[in-house]
C-alpha cells in the first residue's frame, strides 16, 4: 500500500514525474505553468487509459479534436489510443495527479 496527500502530490513542480508503479498501475504527476502542454497532439500512451484528476489551477484538454476546460476537482478519463492534449491555461500552475492502466512509462518505473 501507499499513500500520498494532496499536500504531497501538490509539492511536486516538475513538468511530469512518476510518483510509483506497479505491475498493472501507474501514477504520476504532472504541473503545467500558462500556455504550456503536455506534449504534441497525439497519444504517447496508446496502450494505456489515464485518468486525469485536477488538484489546482486551470487548464483545457483536446482529446479526439473535442476541447474540454478543466478546473480543480475535475476527473478526465483518456481512453487507450485517444489523441489527446494537456494545457495550462491559469496564472496558477495546473496541477494534476494521472493514473495509467497498464503502465504507460515502462522506462519511468523507478520512484
Amino acid at each position: 500500500m501507499q499513500l500520498w496527500t494532496t499536500d504531497y502530490l501538490l509539492s511536486h513542480k516538475a513538468c511530469f514525474k512518476v510518483i510509483a508503479s506497479t505491475a498493472h498501475t501507474q501514477v504520476a504527476a504532472m504541473n503545467l505553468k500558462k500556455g504550456e502542454a503536455s506534449g504534441d497532439y497525439g497519444t504517447d500512451h496508446p496502450h494505456a487509459d489515464q485518468v486525469l484528476i485536477v488538484l489546482a489551477g486551470e487548464g483545457k484538454a483536446k482529446v479526439d479534436g473535442t476541447s474540454h476546460q478543466l478546473n480543480a476537482g475535475d476527473t478526465l478519463l483518456i481512453q487507450a489510443g485517444e489523441k489527446h492534449q494537456i494545457r495550462g491555461e491559469s496564472d496558477e500552475l495546473f496541477q494534476t495527479v494521472n493514473f495509467y492502466n497498464p503502465i504507460a512509462y515502462p522506462n519511468e518505473m523507478d520512484v
